[in-house]
């Protein structure tokens, strides 16, 4: 029988790829789903991200599969470290200045700008071993350029003031100009590391077609061989707004702009595209973009379970809820010391609830923060909330914690293992999803059901597109702009846990129908008719 194999080509930065996160996840499942068809998996991926790709790997027990081949660009450029080490020196630099007058003497850090594009270009696209060489020079005639700045600056300061005593520069270079900047050269590396990924894809004559995991990635979709992409969500198309800012975090007026170009050029390049629900096909990837349905097809998630990391098995009503707890109670305990948060100890044995998300403007974080709010102090509830978040990067998240007092009341578990986000799920009272928008019928309601926990979530398109009883609607799902909505629902949920959790045994039923081992065959099988 011949082999049948697939190949799949990514292109993160260093530490997008997190355990426990959005595509990390999707692609754990479908790995794992290719494996139990025993299908030959080859990653491609740039050198920078085969760690976190071997830690997801390792987190699912398959970093020593004999199925998987993962295939890299080989070095990681000295010049991507040379940048990245100059952002640091440049942004900290800029910390220390806090003087908001104008300066007469910008011109040096532009020409230093002008040179770091033109050596970033060169060195991006030459041998390892003559950057070796030449990097150090650059340094030198680099740094020239910044102590001719400074010395400028202090010229000036002196005749202006009659003194020499007193440096502060008239204008601290602004950040969102420095990050600009950087941005420049980190495209022009990545763009030059991406083209080398699609030459070695070209040049396999084993792998036809490849698999493409995000949209974000317009230059790999245009120059590998046929490739399909997959669109899990094109939440952008409604809600603009909150897409403002940058994912490298920085006001962008044109992030929105930049996201939405490349998300058409990598629909117009695909030669097929996958969906995970029927409203991302029909409504933002056919209707928003204009792009043929033909093109176009729909595989829904597969069931997700949790049940083998946290000891307990698909029959929960069959297992020992006390021995279930035990252990739970014990991986959340040894993660906690391991990590230093002995202060959090005490909110094993109080009633809380749970959301694993990223920070997204749709995710609706905020409105949830504020429901717990009104739980303690207008319904007088005490109840907390699991995030698995880093809600520390969110200005608005966390000056709403900060001026309701929520600083012990919601809590911060990021980039957390598979067994550990079970034991959690497992000891919380309810999982909640406030989502505005999502891909398909989202992952934490059988994740949680798996291990013996019931959900809430927003009435969403691609929800109600799945849950096909009105009266489960009715019970389950809150309308997520309405606050006083999610409050009364999670309310409900904690106090009637048992109760809802077995009006949501058919609908888990229907997630079960659906192994991972059938989507990773209907992934297989279009990737065989191109």
């Amino acid at each position: 029988m011949k082999n049948r194999e697939i190949g799949i080509a990514i292109g993160f930065l260093p530490g997008e790829l997190s355990i426990g996160e959005g595509l990390a996840r999707l692609l754990s499942f479908i790995i794992k789903g290719l494996i139990e068809n025993r299908i030959q998996i080859t990653l491609l991926s740039p050198e920078w991200a085969k760690s976190d790709l071997e830690k997801i790997l390792k987190d699912i027990e398959l970093h020593n599969s004999e199925f998987i081949s993962i295939i890299t660009t080989g070095k990681i450029p000295l010049i991507f470290n040379f940048k990245r080490r100059l952002e640091s020196l440049f942004l900290n630099r800029e910390k220390r200045y806090r003087n908001k007058e104008n300066s007469k003497s910008i011109k040096p850090f532009n020409w230093a700008e002008f040179f770091l594009d033109r050596i970033t270009k060169f060195c991006a696209k030459i041998p390892f071993l003559i950057q070796i060489i030449l990097i150090p020079i650059f340094y030198c005639i680099y740094f020239s350029f910044i102590l001719l700045n400074d010395n400028k600056n202090l010229l000036y300061k002196s005749n202006r003031i009659g003194t020499k005593n007193h440096y502060n520069p008239d204008k601290k270079i602004s950040k969102r100009k420095v990050q600009s900047f950087y941005n420049k050269l980190s495209d022009e590396i990545i763009n030059c590391e991406y083209k080398k990924l699609c030459k070695i894809a070209q040049k396999n004559e084993r792998i036809k077609s490849w698999i493409i995991p995000t949209l974000f990635w317009p230059l790999i979709v245009e120059k590998i061989p046929n490739p399909i992409v997959i669109a899990p969500d094109i939440v952008f198309s409604a809600f603009p707004v909150g897409f403002e800012l940058s994912s490298r975090g920085y006001n962008d007026s044109d992030h929105y702009v930049k996201m939405k170009d490349h998300f058409q050029l990598s629909l117009n390049f695909a030669t097929q595209i996958i969906t995970y629900s029927d409203y991302v096909k029909n409504q933002q990837v056919c209707k928003f973009f204009n792009i043929d349905d033909k093109k176009v097809s729909v595989i829904p998630h597969g069931h997700i379970s949790l049940s083998d990391n946290a000891y307990v098995r698909e029959k929960i009503q069959y297992f020992d809820p006390n021995f279930q707890r035990e252990k739970s109670v014990q991986i959340i305990m040894n993660y906690l010391e391991e990590n230093n948060l002995n202060q959090y100890k005490g909110f094993i044995d109080t009633k809380f609830i749970m959301f694993t998300s990223q920070i997204r403007p749709h995710k609706n974080i905020l409105n949830l923060v504020k429901a717990i709010y009104k739980i303690r102090d207008e319904k007088h509830i005490f109840l907390k909330l699991i995030l698995t978040a880093d809600f520390s990067t969110d200005a608005k998240i966390m000056k709403t914690i900060n001026k309701y007092h929520l600083e012990t009341d919601i809590i911060q578990f990021t980039r957390i293992s598979s067994q550990l986000m079970a034991a959690l799920y497992n000891l919380a009272s309810i999982a909640v999803n406030p989502s505005l928008a999502e891909g398909g019928f989202p992952f934490t309601f059988s994740e949680a059901y798996s291990v013996g926990t019931p959900s809430i979530m927003s009435k969403i398109p691609v929800v109600e597109e799945y849950i096909l009883d009105p009266n489960l609607k009715d019970i389950m799902l809150f309308d997520p702009y309405d606050i006083t909505d999610m409050v009364n629902k999670i309310i409900w949920g904690v106090f009637n846990r048992d109760l809802l959790f077995k009006l949501q045994e058919p609908l888990f039923s229907k997630s079960v129908s659906r192994s991972w081992k059938k989507v990773a065959e209907d992934y297989y099988n279009i990737t065989q008719k191109l």
